[in-house]
């Protein structure tokens, strides 16, 4: 606390916590649910070890198969420092998924994606993809230009990037000759920015 306020810490773990336990708590009409808890541990020599828990939470319909997976992680280390991360995937039909991931450190690294997939188009010969992606990254580490680099002037830098794409793909049989062609129609957009930390 600081000044009598929560600190955006504080604010985030409460937060995440919250979404938590509403997704936990609303079961799908007839649906199951399986609880997984898995630890994190991560041994990085640009971000250092991090320690954090994964507390994954399957959802199934009446025939047992996992229509969504909701698999948040509260992780901490000494550069992004605690680092809560929402993950949902949503697998509605055989040929359809999506997928929401959102977290933002209490530093500056912050990550957003958002990606859809459909498999049934055509008979399922063609498919859409789509994907969003933003992510910030201070784990970055510039080595140096060649093989003889002095290692003291490597550097740490801050990646920051904005992704967009979407395709449509088409497979064709012609004949007896299952040969496939596959056409790739699609759009790609991409900011980048690095700056030196």
């Amino acid at each position: 606390m600081t000044g009598g306020r929560p600190t955006p810490a504080r604010r985030a773990r409460s937060w995440w916590a919250g979404v938590l336990v509403v997704l936990v708590a609303a079961t799908p009409g007839h649906a199951g649910r399986s609880f997984i808890p898995i630890p994190e541990i991560i041994l990085d020599p640009n971000e250092g070890t991090t320690l954090g828990v994964l507390p994954v939470v399957l959802f199934t319909n009446e025939k047992d198969e996992i229509r969504y997976m909701l698999a948040p992680d509260f992780s901490y280390n000494r550069t992004r420092e605690f680092f809560p991360r929402f993950r949902l995937f949503s697998y509605p039909t055989p040929t359809r998924r999506w997928s929401l991931i959102a977290g933002k450190s209490t530093t500056k690294d912050e990550r957003y994606i958002a990606n859809f997939t459909e498999r049934s188009l055509w008979e399922g010969r063609a498919y859409v993809v789509a994907g969003l992606l933003h992510e910030r990254d201070s784990t970055r580490r510039f080595f140096g230009l060649g093989n003889s680099s002095n290692e003291a002037r490597e550097s740490n830098y801050t990646d920051n990037d904005t992704v967009a794409e979407a395709s449509r793909r088409a497979e064709l049989g012609l004949g007896r000759i299952q040969k496939a062609v596959d056409a790739d129609i699609g759009t790609r957009a991409r900011q980048s920015e690095r700056r030196q930390r």
